[in-house]
């Protein structure tokens, strides 16, 4: 077994969500008077609190489009599904003696209830959200952060995420990578940059992460 250690990004990897984040986003930009491409949006947004300011949103208006947006996400966002085998996958994974640490850009009152939700909180040995830390992915500090609580090495850890934050920061902390490329993402990412980003590996279906060579 190579890998000892897992790291999850959270939207749009285990969580079946993105469509419902975009929905969100076009609802409250569209109460700022912004309009936006969904790709725009996922490019610019996704991840970001501050990237409303990139889309031309006054500074003085971003913390209360935050507001705006988590209250209206805190409505919306505990109906989402897990991705098709995102359980049997950390089920397996737990099975294997492999520590599991979730590292997600969104802030622990929206992720949660969602992980509560889906019985999903006590599979994770560690969960790191964008209120435990001051620089987002790309930067490397979710992660570095997760595997300095669980003592875990670079050559036997890896990051497994649907978006080029996840990989790059994946990149900065020298540690492999699994890019999650759904066929229902193709309309809100550029997959062919999503590979440019160079993963260690790219999936179709998070269940084909228990197949990379015998790796995990």
């Amino acid at each position: 077994m190579k890998y000892k250690t897992v790291l999850f990004d959270w939207d749009g990897c285990l969580l079946n969500n993105l469509p419902t984040w975009l929905g969100i986003y076009t609802n409250i930009l569209d109460k700022y008077d912004i309009r936006i491409s969904n790709k725009e949006i996922a490019e610019k947004l996704f991840g970001d609190w501050n990237g409303p300011l990139k889309v031309g949103l006054k500074e003085n208006r971003l913390k209360q489009f935050n507001l705006d947006l988590l209250s209206l996400a805190d409505t919306i966002l505990p109906d989402s599904p897990l991705h098709l085998g995102a359980r049997e996958l950390l089920s397996t994974l737990i099975e294997s003696d492999v520590q599991l640490g979730l590292v997600s850009s969104s802030k622990l009152e929206t992720v949660m209830p969602i992980l509560r939700k889906h019985c999903l909180y006590d599979y994770f040995e560690v969960i790191i959200t964008a209120d435990m830390i001051k620089e987002h992915k790309p930067n490397p500090e979710s992660i570095l952060k997760a595997m300095g609580r669980l003592d875990s090495k670079n050559n036997s850890t890896l990051m497994v995420g649907d978006s080029e934050k996840d990989i790059l920061a994946a990149h900065k902390a020298e540690i492999d990578s699994v890019l999650f490329l759904p066929g229902m993402h193709n309309d809100i990412y550029n997959f062919e940059f999503l590979k440019s980003t160079k993963p260690t590996y790219i999936v179709k279906n998070l269940t084909e992460i228990l197949e990379l060579n015998g790796k995990i």
